[in-house]
C-alpha cells in the first residue's frame, strides 16, 4: 500500500512539473543488457526511465526533482522485477555575501545524494539538510541526514548483518536506517595544492528485534548487533609539474558487537572498539601526443582498505580484541567483474584513456589492468574464497570501455572484463569471470 502510495505521488509530481510549473523538464530512456558468469550463462536486461525536473523561483531559489522507473528482467533465475525510487528533491537556497565577511552561503534541504571527500566511505542518496559556507580563505560544509526512508532497492548501505538480512528476508521495502553527520573544512590552494579536512559519523537505529544484545551468551549464525563508526579524513589534490594526483586517507573507530569465546564452547556477545584504515592514490599523467591523440593520458591507481585476521566474517564478525577491518557506509563498484567491499583488500591498477573524434563526434575509450590482494588472512565479502588458505593474491582483472554521444540526444558505451581468480580462491572457484555491458541512452 505504501509503495502504491508513493508510485502515485511519483507520477503527480513529475506530471505536475511538466504543465508549465517547471521551466526545465527531461526525460532520459535507458536500455541496458549485461551479459556475465561464464558457467551460468546469464543476461540481465533493464529498461529505465528517469525523469528529472528544474524550477527557478527567484533569484536565491531553486527547486529540483529526479526519479526513476526499472523493469528488469534476468534469464539466470528467470526473475523479473520492477522498481522506482526518488533520487532528488532538493530545495536549494544560494545568497552571495550574505553578511560580511562570507563571500556565499548555500543551504540544501530534501533528498540528495550525501558524500564524504574520497567518494569511498560514503556516496548516497538520503534525506536531510546541507550547509555551505564559503569564506575567502576556507570553506566549511555541515550536513546531517537519515537513511532509513530510502527503498531498499535504492540504498547501498549494507553495514552490518542486520542490513544484510534485511536484504535477505525481502519483507521490508525500506533500507537501513541510519543517522548521518558530516563537517568538511577545505583550505585554500597553496602551491597548486588544495587539502581538505573531514569528520562523517554514522548511528545504526536498527531496531533491537533485529540485532543481538551484549552480555547474550549463545552463539547466534549471521545475526550481529548495532554497528556505529566514525571517519576522520584528509584528502589532497593537485599537480606535480604535468601530472595531476588525488590522494587521502580515512582513520575509521566505532564500536561493534563481537563474539568473544571464553572456552571452546562457550562466550559472550560484547561490544568492542573499531580501529580500522583507508588510503587511496590516483596519479594521472597526459602524454602530449599529436592530434588526433592530445586527449591521451595514462593513470595508476592504489587502494589499501585494512582488514581483520580473526573476523568470521567480511560483515562484522570480530572474534577477538579490536576490529581492525575497514568498514565504508555504502558498496563501491571497483571494477567491471570482480568488485568486493572495501574491506581487507587492496587494489592496485594502471589505465590508459584516450578520447578520438570520429566524424562530427568524438569518442572515449579507457583499457586498464586491475589486481587484487587482502593484506590479512582474514575474510573478504565475495563467495569461492579457500577458507583455508592464507595466500594474498585475489586476482587480476582487465577492462575495457568504450562510450560515445553520436548525436546531441544519443549517448552509447560499452564496459567489459575478465577477471582471472588467483590463489586465495578455491580451486574449484578458478574459472574465469566475465562481464559485458552496452548502454543506450535517449535523452529528451
Amino acid at each position: 500500500m505504501k509503495k502504491c502510495i508513493f508510485l502515485a505521488s511519483f507520477v503527480l509530481l513529475f506530471s505536475f512539473g511538466g504543465i508549465g510549473i517547471a521551466q526545465d523538464v527531461s526525460l532520459d530512456l535507458v536500455s541496458d543488457v549485461t551479459v556475465s558468469d561464464l558457467n551460468d550463462f546469464n543476461v540481465t536486461l533493464y529498461e529505465k526511465a528517469i525523469p528529472s525536473f528544474y524550477i527557478p523561483l527567484g533569484s536565491a531559489v531553486e527547486f529540483a526533482g529526479s526519479g526513476y522507473i526499472k523493469p528488469t528482467f534476468s534469464t539466470g533465475d528467470e526473475a523479473f522485477s520492477f522498481n522506482y525510487g526518488l533520487e532528488l528533491l532538493r530545495l536549494e537556497i544560494a545568497t552571495k555575501d550574505p553578511v560580511s565577511g562570507m563571500k556565499s552561503f548555500t543551504c540544501d534541504l530534501g533528498r540528495f545524494t550525501f558524500s564524504d571527500p574520497s567518494g569511498y566511505v560514503l556516496s548516497s542518496p538520503a534525506d536531510g539538510a546541507s550547509f555551505f559556507f564559503r569564506y575567502p580563505d576556507v570553506q566549511v560544509a555541515v550536513r546531517s541526514a537519515y537513511t532509513g526512508l530510502l527503498f531498499r532497492d535504492d540504498s547501498q548501505i549494507m553495514m552490518s548483518l542486520a542490513d544484510r538480512g534485511r536484504i535477505a528476508e525481502g519483507t521490508d521495502f525500506t533500507g537501513s536506517p541510519r543517522f548521518i553527520s558530516e563537517a568538511e573544512i577545505a583550505f585554500p590552494r597553496v602551491f597548486d595544492q588544495f587539502i581538505v579536512l573531514s569528520f562523517l559519523a554514522q548511528t545504526d537505529l536498527n531496531s533491537g528485534n533485529n540485532v543481538l544484545s551484549e552480555g547474550d551468551t549463545v552463539y547466534a549464525a549471521g545475526e550481529g548487533g548495532k554497528f556505529n563508526t566514525q571517519y576522520f579524513g584528509l584528502k589532497s589534490t593537485g599537480g606535480i609539474s604535468t601530472a595531476s594526483y588525488t590522494a587521502f586517507c580515512v582513520y575509521g573507530t566505532g564500536s561493534t558487537l563481537s563474539w568473544i569465546a571464553d572456552t571452546a564452547t562457550s562466550g559472550s556477545y560484547q561490544y568492542k572498539p573499531v580501529s580500522s584504515f583507508l588510503g587511496g592514490l590516483n596519479v594521472s599523467v597526459p602524454l602530449r601526443l599529436p592530434q588526433p591523440f592530445s586527449g591521451t593520458s595514462v593513470a595508476g591507481q592504489l587502494l589499501i582498505a585494512s582488514g581483520d585476521r580473526d573476523a568470521s566474517d567480511s560483515t562484522e564478525g570480530n572474534t577477538d580484541g579490536m576490529y581492525t577491518a575497514f568498514s565504508a557506509m555504502n558498496t563501491t563498484t571497483l571494477a567491471n567483474v570482480f568488485s568486493p567491499n572495501l574491506s581487507n583488500l587492496v587494489l592496485a591498477g594502471a589505465n590508459f584513456a584516450t578520447s578520438l573524434p570520429v566524424s562530427s563526434y568524438r569518442v572515449d575509450g579507457t583499457a586498464g589492468i586491475l589486481a587484487f590482494f587482502r593484506p590479512t588472512a582474514g575474510p573478504v565479502s565475495v563467495s569461492g574464497i579457500d577458507p583455508n588458505s592464507t595466500s594474498s593474491y585475489l586476482g587480476t582483472e582487465l577492462d575495457l570501455g568504450i562510450s560515445s554521444r553520436i548525436l546531441s540526444d544519443v549517448a552509447l558505451s560499452f564496459k567489459g572484463g575478465i577477471f582471472f581468480p588467483g590463489n586465495a580462491f578455491a580451486s574449484a572457484n578458478r574459472a574465469l569471470q566475465y562481464s559485458a555491458d552496452l548502454t543506450v541512452m535517449v535523452s529528451m
